[in-house]
């Protein structure tokens, strides 16, 4: 996981996009 995607983790759309 890149430090974008903790931070985008956050709000959830890292959630989304990512899973």
């Amino acid at each position: 996981m890149d430090i974008i995607s903790q931070n985008e983790f956050g709000s959830g759309l890292a959630n989304h996009q990512f899973h």
